[in-house]
């Protein structure tokens, strides 16, 4: 963006509230999309399904800074050639490792499976994607080299994350917990 001509500070602020809007951008949500599906007894596809508006009123509004600001300086876009085409870069190959997993999880989870197994089996996916559309270029022992670092990486992640977790489960239970304790009353 900078070098179109933004000044850094607004290219900056354009990153950081576009990468934020991914908390609520279905169907890859943040950790409060789980909770809220488990404080309010919803199915995360519903949750899903009602976050798609809000979502796309968000980035409407950062695109609409951008847009307005761009004709305001009367900055130009990319010359054409060196804009990407779609094709190039939807292929299945750059797509595979992030749409094949999403499916499995969404599938089982709209099958009613738990959270936790279809993560399980969509990281599984990932994982034998990453190996076999890299086996070729790659070889054996750098693919193997690669996934035991990424699973090392992705565990040191989980240790990090586990008391976050672990307390915001607590927190959900003790405010739930009131609604979900029997009236002594009846």
């Amino acid at each position: 963006m900078t070098k179109s001509g933004y000044k850094p500070n607004f290219a900056g602020a354009v990153e950081a509230i576009s990468s934020t809007g991914g908390g609520i951008t279905p169907p890859i949500m943040s950790i409060t999309a789980f909770m809220m599906a488990e404080f309010l007894n919803m199915s995360y596809l519903k949750i899903i399904l009602y976050a798609i508006i809000p979502c796309i009123l968000y980035y409407t509004g950062v695109i609409a800074g951008v847009h307005f600001l761009t004709k305001r300086q009367g900055l130009k876009g990319l010359p054409k050639d060196q804009i990407p085409r779609w094709r190039d870069i939807l292929t299945f190959h750059k797509m595979a490792g992030f749409l094949v997993p999403l499916a499995i999880l969404l599938v089982m989870i709209a099958y009613g499976k738990p959270l936790m197994e279809a993560g399980f089996y969509a990281s599984i996916a990932a994982l034998a994607i990453y190996f076999v559309m890299n086996y070729r270029e790659h070889g054996l022992k750098k693919l193997f080299r690669d996934m035991v670092k990424a699973l090392s990486n992705g565990g040191l992640d989980i240790v990090r994350l586990v008391p976050i977790l672990v307390s915001m489960s607590v927190l959900v239970n003790l405010i739930a917990w009131p609604a979900l304790r029997p009236s002594s009353a009846a």
